[in-house]
């Protein structure tokens, strides 16, 4: 996970929020619970504009794991907030993100008051995120931290520790080479898409840091 910018609310949101909000909230009082209330007043958020701004933040990454989306599943719209939880949120940009399929099911609607998970927007998660080798993990007891990696499984899933830990020895291997070997294996650490945050820890174990 890094920190990133968001742009500007998409048109659809903005003209529309306040309306779909209202219709939704009325249908929860109708049908008794979120979970009962029609497909068609939960899902208007799927709107070209918002993919497109959300892709405009993310590229092709997750704004969690950042996998490569079209490699894990496609492209879904994350609730920060769980909709199911605080549907008054289920149309606010703020409150939008690009994930994939797979930390999509593994969130579901997993929320802590106390201890949120980390915001790619709103926190500092350059600064908090850390390897330990392959593991994910965090300086100190950070609970947000930790909620981040124990909500997502971070450090279970089979198809991120199996990459991490692969190139994690790989960089090893590279560590004790000549600087023609390391600028060549770094080339090529950087030359992919994803995963940018682990990639760049594997450069400073190249380096020897």
């Amino acid at each position: 996970m890094h920190k990133v910018n968001r742009g500007e609310e998409p048109k659809s949101l903005k003209d529309n929020k306040e309306e779909w909000t209202k219709a939704l909230l009325e249908q929860i009082k109708i049908k008794g619970e979120y979970s009962k209330v029609d497909s068609e007043y939960k899902r208007k958020y799927k709107q070209t504009d918002v993919q497109k701004a959300l892709r405009d933040m993310y590229g092709s990454l997750c704004c969690y794991c950042e996998g490569e989306i079209n490699l894990t599943g496609y492209a879904e719209i994350e609730h920060y907030k769980p909709k199911s939880l605080f549907p008054n949120l289920c149309f606010e940009w703020s409150n939008l993100h690009q994930i994939c399929t797979k930390c999509n099911k593994k969130k579901n609607d997993k929320w802590d008051n106390d201890f949120p998970i980390l915001d790619p927007v709103q926190d500092s998660v350059d600064d908090k995120i850390k390897f330990k080798g392959p593991i994910l993990c965090t300086d100190g007891q950070d609970k947000r931290v930790q909620n981040t990696i124990d909500h997502l499984e971070i450090n279970k899933r089979p198809e991120l520790l199996d990459f991490r830990s692969k190139l994690w020895a790989k960089a090893l291997e590279y560590r004790t080479k000549d600087d023609v070997a390391k600028a060549v294996f770094k080339d090529l650490i950087l030359s992919e898409n994803n995963y940018p945050t682990f990639r760049k820890y594997l450069i400073t174990i190249v380096e020897g840091k």
